[in-house]
């Protein structure tokens, strides 16, 4: 998140990126400047985030079985323990109906390096990791290969790739509408 983006659009983008697909889309943000304010004014955002059945129209969160949501609220605790600030800690919320379906609110957990592997930690809820983007990884625009110990395109340059896509097909859609 560039530091020189309205803070409303930049808010935006991360909180229907990390509640697009139930989580899916966005797991690690870089922020510049103050990634502690920008982490707790998404945890507040992500907040107001309602549990709903998975067949209600306003549902946003994922459906899982109760023992699964259980385990994933439990890791991402689990993982965020020794290296991280937790703005916003999962919760499982029981959801109404027949057999043990429960959600799992959204979290947002700010971790004081980009280099931090759980950056690219991916879980089925939403879920985001906010880190600092400053030195080499500012200048360069991405981490690179090096930072997650592969070759190639990293994890987090294939979802933007995917983002922008999806932001293109919504200004079109949005488009035609007018």
């Amino acid at each position: 998140m560039a530091a020189d983006a309205d803070r409303g659009t930049r808010l935006g983008l991360a909180r229907t990126g990390a509640l697009h697909h139930a989580g899916t889309a966005t797991t690690g943000v870089l922020v510049e400047r103050d990634p502690t304010e920008f982490a707790g004014e998404l945890a507040a955002a992500l907040h107001q985030a309602a549990p709903a059945h998975p067949l209600d129209d306003a549902a946003l969160l994922p459906c899982l079985p109760q023992t699964e949501a259980e385990r994933l609220a439990a890791v991402v605790l689990d993982r965020a323990k020794d290296a991280a600030v937790v703005h916003l800690a999962p919760r499982v919320e029981q959801l109404g109906g027949e057999g043990p379906l429960a959600t799992v609110t959204p979290a947002v957990v700010e971790l004081e390096s980009p280099r931090n592997p759980l950056l690219s930690y991916e879980v089925p809820f939403p879920c985001v990791w906010a880190a600092p983007r400053r030195g080499a990884e500012h200048r360069s625009g991405c981490l690179g290969p090096a930072a997650h110990g592969q070759a190639g395109v990293t994890r987090a340059q294939a979802r933007w790739v995917r983002m922008r896509s999806w932001v293109r097909r919504v200004k079109a859609r949005v488009a035609a509408l007018w």
